[in-house]
This record gives structure tokens, C-alpha cells and sequence, in this order.
């Protein structure tokens, strides 16, 4: 099974370096192993790229597993509802302290 994350920011924030194929990344200030092979997909925004990342999340044939990284909890809800609504795909949003 694939997981795809778009990791998005807030407020004039970058997504972490070196997260492909990280070993270890620093989440809500905590260290955790990654048991998974990780793309991210930087540069985008959900408020402003929500029009392509959907665009991009439409090619795919199969039904991924989304999760959506966002430093700002209204708008990770309204993406993620947005997703599941338009391409019945399962999401999960991260937030401090959630194991997945």
C-alpha cells in the first residue's frame, strides 16, 4: 500500500530538509523513526496550490492513503474532508501525540 503526504505550511513555514528517504524526522519537536519510504511533496500550499494538489491526487487509479500535514488545524480538516468528498480517498491528519 502507498501513503502519500503533502506536506504543507503555514505562516511563511518551510517543510523540514532532508525529509526523502529520512530515517528520523522531527514532528511537533519529537523524534521519530520513519518504518516507511517518504516523499514529500514541498512547495505547496493548501491554500493557495489546493486547486493542484487535488489535481495531482486525481491521476491516481487506485485509492491511496492520504495524510495531510498542515501546521494549522482548520485547514488540515477542510483539505481532508475536501479529498475523502471528491475522491472517497482515506485520510489521516497528523497532530501532536497521534501514532499511525
Amino acid at each position: 500500500m502507498q501513503h502519500y503526504i503533502p506536506w504543507l505550511s503555514g505562516s511563511g513555514k518551510s517543510r523540514p530538509k532532508d525529509v526523502d528517504g529520512a530515517k528520523v524526522l522531527h514532528i511537533f519537536g519529537e523524534e521519530i523513526a520513519v518504518k516507511a519510504t517518504v516523499y514529500a511533496l514541498g512547495g505547496f500550499s493548501a491554500h493557495a496550490d489546493q486547486k493542484e494538489l487535488l489535481e495531482w491526487l486525481s491521476a491516481y487509479e487506485s485509492s491511496p492513503e492520504v495524510f495531510v500535514v498542515h501546521n494549522e488545524e482548520k485547514t488540515s480538516l477542510l483539505f481532508s474532508e475536501l479529498i475523502k468528498e471528491r475522491y472517497g480517498f482515506v485520510t489521516q491528519r497528523t497532530s501532536k501525540g497521534r501514532d499511525f
